[in-house]
């Protein structure tokens, strides 16, 4: 499962990184990281999705 998840990050940021560049090229690079930092807090916090652990005992 480990190696899943570590592939599936890898294959996010080769995604994420051109696209980050370029909403920083558009908006400027200030407001894309308060996008960033929102979009962070928003995955941390929602429930139910991405705050749960990754395995139950």
């Amino acid at each position: 499962m480990n190696a899943t998840r570590r592939s599936i990050n890898r294959g996010i940021i080769v995604v994420g990184a051109p696209l980050g560049g370029l909403l920083a090229d558009t908006i400027g690079y200030r407001p894309a990281l308060w996008l960033a930092i929102a979009g962070f807090a928003l995955a941390a916090g929602f429930p139910g999705g991405l705050a749960v652990p990754a395995r139950a005992a």
